[in-house]
């Protein structure tokens, strides 16, 4: 379907117009999906310079396209790269954006993240509690998120053995797990666990 729309696209409008570079990309997510992995790399690449030729590096369309292929990058075990395109997005989202965007949230939990899988846990608490603080301005219709960055945070904690605060943090996203999405939610009871867990280790 996506090929069709691409030629059709590709007919009446530029190779690089906005509208064809946006079928491009999701024909890459496409083949991401489908784990056909050199054909996304193809398209994603070739969005990226297309959007960077047709609109701005900093502009939304083009930073997402980055952030794309971090993540194709990152499941291709290709980790330096795939941090490059992050922190590209970051400094991009920050040059353009209002403090505290969600948008600009969401890549730093990204970053946390990998940081933390990369056991650079003093890296994965700056951009998470970066996050954390973006996620916590802008609370409403971001509640997960929020509950998400609590809990990573709790398990950056842990692993560094600071139990005192893993136990803020785990407790702070069970609550608010159970409150968004129900006490028997694997979320929330994962997080009672992991809480439980810590209360445990401090006996």
């Amino acid at each position: 379907m996506w090929n069709r729309a691409l030629a059709g696209y590709e007919t009446v409008l530029e190779p690089d117009h906005p509208d064809t570079l946006r079928v491009v990309r999701n024909l890459g997510m496409l083949y991401h999906g489908r784990g056909q992995f050199e054909e996304a790399e193809k398209m994603l690449e070739r969005a990226l310079v297309g959007c960077e030729k047709a609109l701005e590096p900093d502009h939304p369309d083009t930073l997402t396209v980055v952030q794309d292929l971090g993540w194709l990058y990152h499941g291709r075990g290709r980790f330096e790269e795939a941090e490059k395109m992050w922190k590209q997005v970051l400094a991009g989202r920050e040059r353009v954006l209002v403090p505290y965007h969600p948008d600009t949230s969401q890549v730093l939990f990204i970053l946390g993240r990998y940081y933390k899988d990369q056991d650079q846990f003093d890296e994965a608490e700056g951009m998470l509690k970066r996050a954390l603080l973006g996620h916590q301005k802008f609370q409403l219709g971001h509640e997960k998120k929020l509950h998400d960055t609590q809990y990573l945070l709790g398990a950056v904690f842990e692993k560094c053995g600071r139990l005192a605060e893993a136990e803020s943090a785990f407790a702070d996203a069970q609550v608010g797990y159970a409150m968004l999405l129900g006490p028997n939610d694997p979320k929330t009871v994962d997080a009672a666990c992991r809480l439980d867990r810590i209360r445990l280790k401090q006996n």
